[in-house]
């Protein structure tokens, strides 16, 4: 993408951030919010945009959180208080603290990874994951573990001249492995 930041909302998720109809995200589209195709072809609305219509009360005005607002909402987030805890500190609207939560994120270079993706993680690893350290641990261990089962099968498909066919479970040649994969190019 073109963009000067990476994060971007769908054109439903800007619809429920400003509380309109997905027809009216439309409509604004070229004049409010410059949407680009996503990788998946999809429209993706650029974070700035979506904050600057998120702190506009109507089409008219272009009014922005103050600095101190902004600065002390990424304070909030450096001292890792969550999104909740900032809306009650700065009563600020969620929609407002979300939007300047993805600018910190593209500034800082972070990632917020929502509940579901980290429930999906947990039941992926069978590992509890509720921080970054923990997180960085389960990639670690899984990096490993694919080494070494790399490293495994490269040894018993030099002794063996066989490898383990992962659709049929069965041992075929390495010849035919390598003809098999190549044929899928």
């Amino acid at each position: 993408m073109a963009s000067n930041t990476s994060v971007t909302f769908t054109r439903r998720q800007v619809a429920a951030l400003l509380g309109i109809e997905e027809s009216q995200v439309r409509g604004k589209d070229n004049d409010v919010f410059h949407p680009e195709r996503g990788p998946d072809g999809s429209l993706r609305y650029r974070a700035d945009e979506v904050l600057a219509a998120l702190k506009r009360p109507d089409d008219t005005a272009d009014a922005a959180p103050s600095g101190t607002v902004c600065a002390t909402a990424f304070e909030l987030f450096m001292a890792g208080k969550s999104l909740a805890e900032t809306v009650i500190a700065l009563k600020q609207p969620p929609a407002v603290v979300l939007a300047l939560r993805a600018e910190f994120d593209s500034m800082a270079g972070c990632l917020t990874v929502s509940q579901a993706t980290v429930s999906m993680i947990e039941k992926a690893s069978r590992q509890v994951v509720r921080s970054e350290e923990q997180l960085l641990t389960l990639i670690s261990g899984l990096q490993r573990e694919r080494e070494t089962a790399y490293e495994q099968g490269f040894a018993e498909a030099n002794d063996t001249g066989k490898i383990l066919d992962p659709i049929t479970g069965n041992m075929i040649p390495v010849r035919a492995a390598v003809m098999s994969s190549n044929a899928k190019r």
